[in-house]
C-alpha cells in the first residue's frame, strides 16, 4: 500500500496565535490535585524546567521527585534503543497521615530507523492510545523549511515529529543563543525552550540538558514532548561522542573489508 502523504505545517517562523485566544482553565479541586502526580500539579500552577540527569528527568523545582526514568543515559550512552518510563504517583492517607505512593508506567521505546526523508528517530507505543501516540517518528530537517527538501539537514539542531511538533532555532538564538532549541507544536505556537548540554574536554557531562516549558500541554503531548526530546539529546550524543576519523580508524575499517573474510566495520568498537 502506497503511504500517505506527509502534510506540510505551517512555517516554523510562523508567529504562534495569541494567548488571548485561549479559554482560562478553572483551578482544579482539592481532591483532583491529591490524586494527580506532580508533573500535573506542576501545570495547573506553574510551567516547570526540566533536568535530564543521567537516567532520570525531574523539575527543577522538585529534584527529588523524579518525573521520568530512561534505560540508558541519553547524554552518554550510545546504546542502540531506549525505554523510557514515566513514574505515576499518588497521595494516600493512612491514620490520618498522608504518604506519596508511586509506580511506573511505560510509555516509549525509540530506536533509531530510516525512511523515505532519511535519518529518522522511530517510536514504539509500550502503552494503550489513552496514554500514548502510536507511530511517532522523529525526522531530521523540518520539513520544507525556507524551501529545503524534506529531512534534509546537517544535524539534530533541526527536527520535526509530524503533527506534533518542530524544532529548530531562530534567527537571534543562530545569531547570540547557539545552545538553545525553540519546540514549537504544529499550529507555530512556541511550547518550550531547550538549552543543550555542555561537555567538559573529556567528553563528561558539564551543564545537564533542560527544557522549559513556555505553555501548557496536556498530559499525553507532554509525555511524547519529553520522549522526542530524550531522542533528540540522543542523536546528538551519537555525533558528539563520535570516534574522529584518524589514520588508525582508516587502517581498521579497511582490515575489515570484504577481502579479509571478517565482518565490515559498520560502527565503533
Amino acid at each position: 500500500m502506497a503511504s500517505q502523504p506527509r502534510q506540510e505545517p505551517p512555517s516554523y517562523t510562523e508567529d504562534p496565535a495569541s494567548a488571548s485566544t485561549h479559554i482560562p482553565i478553572e483551578p482544579p479541586t482539592y481532591d483532583d490535585v491529591a490524586e494527580s502526580q506532580p508533573r500535573d500539579q506542576l501545570m495547573t500552577g506553574e510551567l516547570p524546567c526540566l533536568i535530564m540527569d543521567d537516567c532520570f528527568i525531574y523539575a527543577e523545582s522538585q529534584p527529588t521527585n523524579s518525573l521520568y526514568e530512561l534505560s540508558n543515559p541519553p547524554t552518554i550512552d550510545r546504546s542502540a534503543a531506549f525505554a523510557v518510563e514515566k513514574f505515576i504517583y499518588r497521595l494516600t492517607t493512612n491514620d490520618g497521615e498522608g504518604a506519596l505512593r508511586q509506580r511506573k508506567r511505560h510509555l516509549y521505546d525509540f530506536r533509531a530507523g530510516m525512511s523515505e526523508f532519511g535519518d529518522v528517530v522511530s517510536l514504539e507505543a509500550q502503552s494503550n492510545s489513552k496514554y500514548v501516540f502510536k507511530d511517532i517518528k522523529l525526522h531530521r530537517g523540518i520539513p520544507m523549511q525556507f524551501g529545503m527538501a524534506k529531512g534534509i539537514s546537517t544535524s539534530w539542531t533541526s527536527c520535526s515529529a509530524d503533527e506534533h511538533f518542530k524544532i529548530g532555532q531562530s534567527m537571534k538564538q543562530k545569531l547570540s543563543r547557539k545552545d538553545e532549541l525553540e519546540w514549537k507544536d504544529w499550529d507555530g505556537r512556541l511550547v518550550a525552550v531547550e538549552t543543550k548540554l555542555t561537555r567538559k574536554d573529556d567528553g563528561k557531562v558539564d551543564r545537564p540538558p533542560r527544557l522549559e516549558l513556555k505553555a501548557p500541554i496536556d498530559t499525553k503531548e507532554f509525555d511524547l514532548l519529553v520522549t522526542l526530546w530524550a531522542a533528540r539529546v540522543w542523536k546528538e550524543t551519537l555525533k558528539d561522542l563520535a570516534e574522529p576519523f584518524s589514520w588508525s580508524k582508516f587502517k581498521r575499517i579497511t582490515e575489515q573489508g570484504p577481502n579479509t573474510g571478517r565482518t565490515s566495520y559498520f560502527g565503533p568498537r
